[in-house]
């Protein structure tokens, strides 16, 4: 299964369609390594929890090593608890909130196995998706040496063409509800 397999024919869907062949099928025009860009691809299609584009990630990065896949799952389960957690204390707005500890276990954020800026990488896709601005500002600062703005870009550009096309998944399933 591919994700332009995941779009239905009809004619209204004609930006998901270029966009998924431009950022899954023109490796030419990667900014990132391949690897890299297969691991945000599985990490955030993890995060969407959407079994049809899971299934499709993991066939677009199967020659991904194991160390690469099982960071993008640490990353997809660290990121929806973190997510939330600091969105939450960053939307109430109040400094003595901020200030206390998260007091939650987050050891595989440096026990991931694979280096720390591929990892804050897949993170900030996954935090674009759950919409952490705390989170978001926080794994940008950590990427700035590291990364271009422009690969910054690309990773959040494969994390809002797949949120696109979880839509478009569930507007297909609507419709067939629907009709």
């Amino acid at each position: 299964m591919t994700f332009h397999n995941l779009i239905s024919d009809d004619a209204t869907n004609k930006d998901l369609k270029i966009n998924v062949k431009k950022i899954f099928l023109s490796e030419d025009d990667h900014l990132l390594d391949q690897p890299i860009h297969q691991a945000i691809t599985l990490a955030v299609s993890l995060s969407l929890q959407n079994n049809a584009i899971t299934e499709a990630a993991y066939a677009y990065s199967e020659d991904l090593d194991e160390k690469m896949q099982n960071a993008a799952k640490i990353a997809a389960s660290t990121m929806a608890m973190n997510n939330i957690f600091y969105r939450a204390t960053h939307l109430i707005q109040s400094t003595s909130l901020i200030q206390q500890p998260a007091g939650l276990r987050m050891q595989g954020i440096s026990q991931h196995g694979i280096d720390a800026s591929v990892f804050e990488l897949m993170s900030l896709a996954i935090s674009a998706i759950n919409g952490c601005g705390m989170c978001l500002q926080s794994h940008y600062k950590q990427l700035q040496p590291h990364f271009s703005d422009a690969q910054i870009t690309e990773a959040l550009r494969i994390a809002s063409v797949l949120h696109a096309l979880q839509q478009e998944r569930f507007i297909q399933q609507t419709t067939v509800c629907m009709a």
